[in-house]
């Protein structure tokens, strides 16, 4: 889809009122926030490159990367209450055409506080809305696995109904195993790992994408982190390690960057080491034998 400067100012209008008519207010920030923030929170960022500067008084500056970080450093996280706001905010980031930094155009809205399903359901219309204001043609992704398990759950389908709609999906001919993958996993690892369980019984394989190492999973699960533990023991293969653009290669198998692994989680936890997935030994299908 092109779209013009004419036509993304209309759009960018057009959200605008959108978000209005639903009691979002506008929220305006500094182009700069102090580097230590995005260090501290370097997990959720897309990417690891960051502008930095020093400013007069001597602290060290980021362009802002993200707009998400400075909402949430910001917002007043109130019990019983909820903060509604949305953006439209420039934010620098390594375009992945040119691995040069690009100033890009940042459009959305953060519902924080007290949330209950009013609320999720709400942020679900809105995205819809705003994709429909776009384009007609679009996908929503949702991976925020707490949506589908309530979904599920609320519908008013018994427990044998819901079984069988999992067992429908095990029954497909073309589908050998799922996939969890971005967001990250690990921060939904309770429903994740609840979903997984029900997917291993139907006899199918997991595939994990994670931005942390095995070695951080381990360290989470020893620090007693919930549901990380039931998560990992559902996985046949862990994709591990964020995305880093200096490490790209389009050679790698299931993966974006030199630095990332595919690891054979079962094997891993038996041997109590990392031990790698073998294309060769699996005959190129994920399945794994414990």
């Amino acid at each position: 889809m092109q779209t013009t400067v004419g036509s993304a100012e209309r759009v960018a209008l057009a959200l605008r009122s959108l978000y209005n008519q639903y009691g979002y207010a506008q929220y305006k920030m500094s182009k700069f926030e102090e580097y230590d923030l995005y260090v501290r929170n370097k997990d959720f960022l897309v990417s690891d490159s960051v502008i930095t500067f020093t400013d007069t008084s001597g602290k060290l500056m980021a362009l802002k990367p993200d707009v998400t970080l400075s909402i949430i450093k910001n917002g007043k996280d109130q019990k019983g209450s909820v903060e509604k706001v949305y953006y439209n905010e420039n934010v620098y980031r390594v375009s992945k055409n040119t691995h040069e930094f690009k100033e890009i155009m940042q459009t959305g809205l953060e519902c924080i506080g007290d949330i209950g399903i009013k609320e999720v359901c709400e942020v679900t219309e809105l995205a819809i809305k705003s994709l429909e204001t776009i384009d007609n043609d679009f996908v929503l992704d949702i991976s925020y696995m707490d949506i589908i398990l309530s979904v599920l759950s609320d519908s008013g389908l018994d427990s044998q109904q819901t079984s069988k709609i999992l067992k429908a999906i095990g029954e497909n001919p073309l589908l050998q195993g799922v996939t969890f993958s971005g967001g990250e996993p690990f921060f939904q690892a309770e429903a994740f790992a609840e979903l997984g369980a029900e997917i291993k019984k139907r006899g199918l394989h997991i595939t994990t994408y994670s931005g942390y190492t095995f070695e951080q999973i381990i360290s989470g699960i020893e620090a007693g982190k919930t549901g990380w533990k039931e998560l990992l023991s559902v996985t046949d293969l862990l994709v591990d390690g964020k995305f880093i653009i200096e490490e790209k290669s389009l050679n790698l198998l299931f993966r974006g960057s030199k630095n990332q692994r595919l690891i054979n989680v079962p094997k891993s936890l038996d041997a109590g080491e990392v031990v790698l997935w073998d294309p060769e030994e699996e005959s190129g299908v994920l399945r794994y034998k414990k």
